[in-house]
């Protein structure tokens, strides 16, 4: 069956490239291949081979590569290549397999109005029998009544269920995957060693296990920078690694801000009186401005007046949370005890609605629900433990989003990891929403826009920035590690949480003007340029809009992780 295809492999191709899966590959090129066909495949190839090696008119060199192939023929359908070629033929006759049956589905099955009006009918035509009537007119009404019946016997017939009649009807719903959105245009990643970034990305996707899928960010368009994955980091030399490093970080940074005299004056004092004072409960009033002013000699601005009470009574919650900790502490329980209560003091409420708890994103959830049945259960988004959306953004953009990892005990890195994949896809999800509410504005303007996400686990607190740099291709990376102070004692090191905070405030203020921009160029997209005679000039190649975000892809069937 595959011998001449075989042979032609043999002939067309050079004897040093000769391999069984370059043979398969090429197979697959001429026909569409299946896992069941795979053990005539390989009969073929090996009696092809063993009659190529006994002909007298083939290279000596020819004729060893053959006969090397040949020992280890069995090892090499064993190997991990073959493995993921028929993983991947699977996937690919799954997704034909489901294809056809949503296809079967949508031509068989009515529509709701159309067993809704054959219902009416069927009632309408009892009522008539019942009154004795002799019959019913063969006119454009009764074609269309048997119209109807067939089709809802059809309906019934493909659904293997009968119908119930009455009002309760078993209306039947085609369930989409994910909404698909087609770009106008594709937006690529080329590195300076000629690397396609998101070719890579794809190609190792396509080898992924399917229970692997889900907690595999290659497979949801991600490029993990953070070096959390080392799969995606093995697909890339040192040189693109450092390369992509260094471009994430140029176009995805936190903002720094100047920290005043008073705030470092600040934390001197918290650090003195956790070492030298005894009733730490009254030592802690020497942390009012007023105090800091007198013993340093110095007059306070109404601005350092107001931080220092704002750092006090964060410090002071903080110490009094932590002689409450009782291990074991529950995830929620640490989570408002800790980050959040910090983070709803140090961030702007006045440009940030903070929500906390068991919360979903709104964007992720949207996502979810488009291009789907109204009438099917609503479908929520990935769930955060800290939600900050921009008041004064047009979009409401969630600008930051955060998850907590287990309590106390530390979580198990597993446990860690899987959170760190559901971030990266929340924060995904929230720049797709941006791009799809904005796709009148500039390509430029769109790919610029960065989100911010949080994690943390035991007391180590991460800060995460992710853009989308081509289509398909998401790049997430880490921005910034600190440690929150396990101990009383070392109260003074919330001083690099209390920085970072200053720096995301003032980094979610340039994401708010730059969402805003972005706002205003989508709403301006009426306008024309126009020529000096009035004609309407046509927009260059540079100035292409909507962005290119991608294709979503499928949730993965099963979501169970080896």
């Amino acid at each position: 069956m595959f011998q001449r295809l075989v042979f032609d492999y043999l002939d067309e191709t050079r004897h040093k490239d000769w391999s069984i899966i370059t043979i398969l590959q090429y197979l697959e090129s001429k026909q569409e291949l299946s896992v069941d066909m795979l053990n005539d495949i390989k009969d073929d190839i090996y009696a092809v081979l063993r009659s190529y090696i006994k002909k007298e008119n083939v290279n000596e060199n020819a004729k060893k590569k053959a006969t090397k192939i040949l020992t280890t023929y069995d090892k090499s359908f064993s190997s991990t290549e073959l493995s993921q070629f028929k993983n991947k033929l699977r996937r690919r006759a799954e997704e034909e397999e489901h294809k056809t049956a949503l296809r079967m589905k949508a031509a068989s099955a009515c529509t709701i109005e159309d067993l809704k009006e054959f219902h009416v009918n069927k009632h309408v035509i009892n009522q008539l029998f019942d009154e004795g009537q002799e019959g019913i007119s063969k006119g454009d009404d009764v074609i269309e009544l048997v119209e109807n019946e067939d089709c809802a016997a059809s309906s019934e017939e493909n659904r293997g269920a009968p119908m119930e009649t009455g009002n309760e009807v078993d209306y039947a719903f085609v369930e989409r995957l994910e909404h698909q959105c087609t770009p106008d245009h594709t937006k690529y990643w080329i590195l300076s060693s000629g690397t396609n970034v998101q070719k890579v990305l794809a190609d190792y996707a396509e080898t992924i296990p399917e229970p692997q899928k889900c907690s595999n960010p290659a497979y949801w368009g991600i490029l993990d920078l953070t070096g959390d994955h080392p799969e995606t980091k093995a697909l890339f030399s040192t040189e693109d690694w450092a390369e992509m490093i260094k471009s994430f970080h140029q176009d995805v940074k936190l903002s720094h801000t100047k920290v005043s005299d008073a705030v470092c004056r600040f934390f001197d004092k918290v650090h003195k009186i956790v070492n030298d004072s005894n009733d730490l409960d009254i030592a802690f009033d020497q942390l009012m401005p007023e105090f800091i002013a007198k013993e340093h000699g110095i007059e306070l601005t109404a601005d350092d007046k107001r931080e220092i009470k704002t750092l006090m009574l964060a410090v002071l919650t903080y110490a009094e949370n932590l002689g409450d900790v009782d291990l074991p502490v529950s995830e929620s329980a640490f989570d408002n005890a800790f980050p959040n209560m910090l983070m709803r003091r140090f961030l702007d409420k006045s440009e940030l609605k903070m929500d906390t708890g068991e919360i979903c994103c709104w964007a992720s959830a949207a996502r979810r629900k488009q291009d789907r049945s109204v009438v099917l259960r609503a479908r929520v988004g990935q769930k955060c433990d800290f939600r900050g959306s921009l008041k004064h953004s047009n979009d409401k953009l969630e600008a930051i989003v955060g998850l907590r990892s287990g309590g106390l005990p530390e979580a198990h890195r597993k446990k860690v990891f899987e959170d760190h994949v559901d971030l990266a896809i929340t924060m995904r999800d929230i720049l797709h929403e941006f791009f799809a509410s904005n796709n009148n504005a500039p390509d430029d303007e769109l790919h610029r826009t960065f989100v911010l996400g949080v994690q943390s686990w035991g007391w180590v607190y991460y800060t995460f920035g992710m853009d989308c740099r081509a289509a398909n291709l998401c790049r997430f990376g880490r921005l910034a590690t600190t440690r929150l102070p396990a101990t009383v004692r070392m109260l003074a090191t919330l001083e690099a949480f209390y920085v970072l905070m200053l720096n995301v405030k003032q980094t979610l203020k340039l994401i708010r003007d730059h969402t805003n921009n972005v706002a205003l160029f989508h709403s301006r997209a009426h306008r024309k340029r126009r020529t000096e005679d009035g004609e309407e000039d046509e927009v260059p190649e540079s100035g292409k809009v909507g962005g290119s975000f991608g294709h979503i892809v499928n949730t993965p069937v099963r979501k169970k992780v080896k």
